[in-house]
């Protein structure tokens, strides 16, 4: 087995001994439209409440000694889904970075992504077939008022395509 990582994107490869059946369940896209309903998956942690003590304006999810003195959290024993908006204001959120270039920014309210999430899958669903758009990177959570609202960056299917089929031999192709 031979492991690939590209670590600017979150990304990991790993070449298996033998050959496998690769299976079209679901797609690559290059492309994802500003209207589309996304769906994000994965095994991060679930907030349940704010506690008392918090007084920042916002939180690292990606920092667990903080997440943990400041928010109640669960981890959940199933994957979760959830509908993600697309969201521009990933650049004005505290202590983020993103690249519209390479990053797409999601998420709104308790609607994000977490710790445990990462390098999972931002999917969409076009007619009857699936098409991962992105793969999960990081996020923030910024508190207003009392209120979480959650932002999450995903790095685009479309920036690691030609690294996806350069290694498979063109085995996997991104879709338009």
């Amino acid at each position: 087995m031979k492991f690939i990582l590209y670590k600017e994107d979150d990304i990991a490869f790993i070449k298996l001994k033998n050959s496998t059946e690769i299976k079209s369940f679901i797609q690559l896209s290059k492309s994802i439209k500003a209207d589309e309903e996304l769906i994000a998956a994965g095994w991060g942690w679930i907030f349940v409440r704010i506690k008392e003590e918090f007084i920042h304006d916002w939180i690292d999810l990606y920092d667990v000694s903080s997440v943990k003195k400041y928010l109640d959290i669960i981890w959940p024993t199933v994957a979760q889904f959830d509908t993600l908006p697309i969201d521009d204001t990933c650049s004005n959120s505290s202590g983020l970075s993103f690249n519209p270039i390479t990053d797409l920014c999601v998420g709104k309210d308790l609607h994000s992504s977490s710790q445990g999430d990462s390098g999972g899958p931002l999917i969409v669903q076009r007619e009857n077939i699936f098409y991962q758009v992105g793969v999960c990177s990081r996020g923030v959570t910024t508190i207003l008022n009392g209120e979480l609202d959650g932002k999450s960056v995903y790095t685009k299917v479309s920036v690691i395509c030609e690294k996806i089929e350069k290694i498979t031999a063109g085995k996997i192709i991104c879709q338009e």
